[in-house]
This record gives C-alpha cells, structure tokens and sequence, in this order.
C-alpha cells in the first residue's frame, strides 16, 4: 500500500523527503486501522489495497495543503476570472480555479475513494 500511495503522489509531481516518508508510514497506519476496523478483520483485503492507497493520498494531500506545505500551490493565490483585451473578452469557469481548490478537491476525491467498496469486504462482529 505504501508503495502504491508513493508512486501515486510522484504521478501528481508531488516531491517526496524524509519527512514526508514518516507522514506517509502513520497515514498508512491509520487507513489501514480504519479499514481493519470496519470490515472486522484482521489484514486488508487484497480488494481493498488501491483503495487505500488512494485514500493515504487524500489524506497526504489534505495535510499538506492545510499546512501550507505543498510545493507550487499557494492557498492565497487569486484566480483570473476574465481577460479583455480589445474587443475580445474571455470568461473562465468560476468554480475552481486555483491550484489549491484543484488540490482540495483532488483530496476529496482520494480521501472517499473505494469506501463504497468496504462493505463488500465486511465482516459481521458476535
């Protein structure tokens, strides 16, 4: 799972330290606690391993960006929300538009991903 979880962050060209390397070891930790813990088991789930994966990357991703910490993305960083020049004018979609939001909402994304699939691999507790 961690190695997954690495690969995953370099695709984003998220550079990785040391540092960054213990944040990653405790997310796996508790992803995999919190899977364990919900479908009573005792390994994760060969099922479940890109699931988790995915969500040690959102969660990665979301302390980072709270922290300020993610290279290249600056949280108060304004968006252009339109040009003009001459007559011409151009209008961008108002939503997202920042480096952070796209980070953000990547994030989410991770952070959910494969949960609905935890319940396939559940357990019932006596």
């Amino acid at each position: 799972m961690k190695e997954r979880a690495i690969m995953l962050l370099r695709t984003f060209g998220i550079l990785l330290s040391a540092r960054d390397m213990d944040l990653i070891d405790l997310l796996c930790d508790d992803v995999e606690e919190q899977i364990k813990n919900f479908c009573n088991v005792s390994q994760i789930p060969k099922g479940l391993i890109n699931s988790a994966a995915d969500n040690v990357c959102g969660a990665f991703i979301r302390r980072k960006l709270l922290t300020g910490e993610l290279e290249g993305v600056n949280a108060d960083e304004a968006a252009v929300k339109s040009y003009t020049a001459g007559d011409i004018s151009v209008t961008f979609e108002d939503s997202i538009n920042t480096a952070a939001q796209r980070f953000g909402r990547l994030a989410d994304k991770l952070e959910s991903s494969g949960k609905d699939r935890w319940v396939c691999f559940r357990r019932l507790r006596w």
